[in-house]
């Protein structure tokens, strides 16, 4: 059977991983068709347009994606939870999933990597950061510090840099403070922080739940995470011990826990990365988005 798959504002990148994700699930099932038509079986949207844009799409299943803090971005007045749950028939993002309502956690950073759960957890995302990271250790760390970010707005970034770099230069790949030129890709990221000992990466700001694949992409490149967020990042996947949380509102322990992870970095470097039960987290988050898809079709056909 042909299950015809309709976007609309959707990043490119995120779009890419969507359509591996959906032939992933329904491999022995259905095939599915990307469609410009606005007759679909199904329509992803995200927050990249308007909302009232997703009006005109007759599909019968809807389904909302966001990777971003809808308290920050600019269109938060028109991304509201109300309007959103009136339109939708799934919501995906950083919210704890409640499959009563079709509210389903799947944080972005997990569509960054295309290893989904196999048999005996075999080839999944936690052992190939894992694995990735032992490689990447080995590198040659030619520069102390980097910090890869579009902007400031809420100073953040800002605050942390300046602190750091009262002890280090850093390099500045991002339009934030650009000093350094590396590729838009996420390859390219990478192949940049493995020659790197610190990334300073911040969230853009805070929400419940939110976090992002900036610390993930830290801990794969073999870095020492210098973080900020509204809460510990993945707190009950990422060992904290493996990075440095930063307290913006308090100076002089933002100044201590810099110092600290400069005088102790291969003692953070050394430390495990995940706890035990990080895969069942990880596989869990795609088991719930997989039954909510796949019921909701089932009601629906």
């Amino acid at each position: 059977m042909i299950l015809t798959l309709k976007y609309i504002n959707m990043h490119k990148s995120i779009k890419i991983y969507f359509d591996n994700y959906l032939k992933f699930i329904f491999k022995d099932k259905y095939e599915i068709q990307i469609t410009d038509n606005n007759n679909c079986d199904i329509c992803i949207c995200s927050v990249f347009g308007e909302l009232k844009n997703i009006d005109k799409i007759n599909a019968k299943l809807k389904i909302f994606f966001t990777g971003e803090n809808l308290s920050f971005i600019h269109r938060k007045k028109e991304y509201n939870i109300h309007e959103i749950n009136r339109k939708f028939h799934i919501i995906i993002g950083f919210s704890p999933t409640n499959l009563k309502y079709n509210l389903i956690r799947f944080p972005i950073w997990l569509l960054c990597y295309p290893f989904y759960s196999m048999p005996n957890n075999e080839n999944n995302i936690i052992d190939y950061i894992k694995n990735r990271r032992k490689i990447n250790m080995l590198e040659n760390k030619k520069y102390i510090a980097s910090c890869i970010a579009s902007h400031s707005r809420l100073g953040i970034r800002k605050k942390i840099c300046n602190e750091f770099s009262n002890y280090n230069k850093i390099i500045y790949p991002g339009k934030f403070r650009k000093n350094f030129n590396i590729g838009a890709s996420f390859d390219d990221k990478i192949n940049f922080l493995k020659k790197v000992k610190f990334n300073i990466c911040p969230e853009n700001s805070k929400s419940n739940g939110y976090c992002t694949e900036k610390i993930f992409h830290a801990l794969e490149a073999g870095c020492v995470p210098i973080y900020w967020g509204n809460d510990l990042p993945e707190k009950n996947i990422i060992n904290e011990n493996c990075y440095t949380f930063i307290n913006i509102q308090n100076k002089d322990e933002m100044k201590k826990k810099i110092k600290y992870s400069i005088d102790n970095y291969n003692k953070i470097l050394e430390q495990k990365i995940f706890k035990d039960n990080a895969k069942e987290i990880v596989k869990k988050y795609y088991d719930d988005l997989e039954f909510a898809i796949i019921n909701s079709l089932n009601k629906l056909f």
